[in-house]
């Protein structure tokens, strides 16, 4: 279960703990999705021109999306009752159906979604963080949130960032890992359950090469291709072969060739090895894992036989991954179509999206898939409750569908 509260002054802190699957989720301001008002109170922001060609990085988690362009622009939309669309906007309800730029930088290189907040680096390696902050998950020291674009100190050696729901991770140049915002199963992986405020260093390596976060958990391969895992270990998302949490990095069996990682909004895992095999493990109800069954793994468990794939995303309770000829597949639940198979059944084995052969970078969050193309032209689908989709509509997709 995620820790809800509310951050904002003078408002009632619910007292209640929903599950991923609850009957709504609290928004960071102290109300129920249930008790928004939904469609009507749009952003009247500088909105995108309309369909353009040239994004490049995308990540969707929950109710917002966010991705840059080759010119170094950012843009977010979807939800944004805790600011998390970063264009100072005090609508406590707002939401965009269509991308709003987020400030006037055009050096933006990479950008992380995270529950209710959002994480991003620019091409002068400092990290900027805004949105909810009930854990410290923005990194500034409080736990004050904001809607305005902030830096997160004055570092500027940062590589990458990756975003949750309440905790954030990140790497530096010199190949350290830090990691900060809620603790309470280990998520950080600095040896104790404390919640951290600002960067913490994860013990004293210096080969990180990236790092995944994801529900409660945080995985991360190293540049010799090993690969650990911390957190929570529910259903054995961390693929050590039991279901004990773990405090630090702890190593995913003996294999030195995994390429890549993707921790699940929720309690599943997959990864690319460096030979194109796809592996995934932890929870798989609903078919996620790929293994055409339902039974839950505690190990790295391999997705078929191919040994084509290039890079994986994955979700609330589905999977979505990217082969080599440019070919896109999704598995697992797909009760709001995030599968983009035209349909909503759910699929125990990769099922290929469409017949296109140019899928670029791909982001496969909560109940909705995102995906580039070669051309740059970005597309989207599935869950649209809150215009994540950015097609100007609240409708969801069972089909990709180009965002505006």
């Amino acid at each position: 279960m995620e820790k809800i509260g509310s951050r904002a002054a003078g408002l009632v802190l619910m007292g209640f703990i929903l599950g991923v699957y609850g009957c709504g989720s609290v928004d960071p301001g102290g109300f129920s999705k249930s008790d928004s008002p939904g469609p009507g109170t749009v952003l009247e922001q500088a909105a995108s021109p309309g369909i353009t060609a040239n994004w490049d990085v995308v990540s969707t988690r929950d109710y917002h999306t966010c991705a840059t362009k080759t010119d170094g622009a950012l843009w977010c939309w979807g939800d944004n009752a805790a600011g998390e669309l970063g264009d100072g906007a005090s609508v406590l309800w707002g939401h965009s159906l269509t991308p709003i730029r987020v400030d006037a930088a055009a050096n933006w290189r990479s950008v992380s979604v995270g529950s209710s907040y959002t994480c991003a680096v620019k091409t002068n390696n400092t990290l900027w963080c805004w949105g909810n902050n009930q854990s410290g998950q923005l990194g500034f020291g409080t736990t004050d949130g904001t809607r305005l674009v902030t830096e997160v100190g004055g570092a500027s050696d940062w590589a990458s960032v990756s975003a949750a729901y309440f905790h954030t991770c990140a790497t530096k140049t010199d190949g350290t890992l830090w990691c900060w915002g809620d603790n309470g199963y280990g998520q950080l992986g600095i040896g104790n359950t404390a919640e951290q405020h600002v960067p913490a260093q994860v013990g004293t390596a210096n080969n990180w090469s990236s790092v995944a976060t994801g529900h409660l958990y945080s995985c991360a391969p190293k540049t010799d291709h090993t690969l650990w895992c911390w957190g929570s270990n529910s259903y054995g998302k961390l693929g050590i072969g039991n279901t004990k949490k773990k405090l630090v990095p702890t190593r995913v069996g003996a294999a030195a060739n995994w390429a890549s990682v993707s921790a699940g909004s929720y309690d599943h895992t997959c990864a690319v090895k460096t030979n194109g095999t796809l592996w995934c493990w932890g929870l798989n109800n609903y078919g996620q894992l790929g293994i055409g069954n339902n039974y839950t793994k505690r190990s790295p468990v391999q997705v078929g036989s191919a040994k084509n794939w290039s890079s994986v995303s994955a979700g609330n309770a589905h999977t979505c991954a990217k082969k080599k000829d440019g070919t896109l597949w999704c598995w697992g639940d797909n009760y709001q179509g995030q599968l983009g198979i035209g349909s909503n059944k759910n699929k125990k084995i990769p099922v290929r999206v469409g017949a296109d052969a140019d899928w670029a970078g791909l982001s496969a969050r909560y109940q909705q898939t995102c995906s580039t193309k070669t051309d740059g032209a970005l597309w989207c689908w599935g869950n649209n409750a809150d215009g994540q989709l950015g097609n100007g509509t609240w409708d969801n997709t069972k089909v990709p569908g180009q965002v505006l």
